[in-house]
């Protein structure tokens, strides 16, 4: 069977596309741990700081928010490339996966939210974001464990979420 141009260029915007997603997450990852620190603390992380002097727990805690960021935003890339003939439903396919990543994100990010608060309503005598920006790797292990846990499960719901789309 002979490769179509317009099949490479599908699959050329899809690397583009999953390598955005990936470069957002980190970023997004990044920016959320910076807003919970400060609207808990009124003190601004220097992540990048932090992580030039190799604070390994705080690399866990961001990359942990990257991967749960990217595991519930998949979902709407799964949805943008299945394949198909090109066309009206093609560009529909297209349009709900990008809605669908959107709003992926934004869940990812609440849960992330959410992980931390509970974090630090169960652990109530310790100042966890303290405690990473410290380095504590317990600490951290914990926490990212839990994002990841919690955004798996978001995932699973944005699945639902993509399936009332019809997608």
């Amino acid at each position: 069977m002979a490769v179509a141009l317009v099949d490479i260029i599908a699959v050329c915007i899809q690397l583009a596309i999953g390598l955005t997603l990936a470069y957002v997450s980190i970023y997004m990852g990044m920016w959320i741990l910076k807003l919970v620190v400060f609207v808990r603390t009124k003190k601004v992380l220097n992540i990048r700081g932090n992580l030039k002097v190799g604070n390994n727990a705080l690399a866990i805690v961001v990359a942990s928010m990257a991967v749960g960021i990217a595991m519930v935003g998949e979902v709407g890339l799964s949805i943008m490339f299945k394949g198909g003939p090109f066309g009206v439903d093609y560009m529909m396919r297209i349009l709900v996966g990008e809605a669908v990543v959107l709003i992926g994100i934004l869940i990812g990010v609440f849960l992330i939210g959410i992980t931390e608060s509970i974090m630090s309503k169960t652990f109530k005598d310790i100042n966890i974001l303290d405690e990473i920006k410290d380095g504590n790797m317990a600490l951290s292990i914990i926490l990212s464990t839990l994002i990841i846990i919690i955004c798996y499960f978001g995932r699973i719901a944005v699945v639902s979420l993509a399936t009332l789309f019809g997608s």
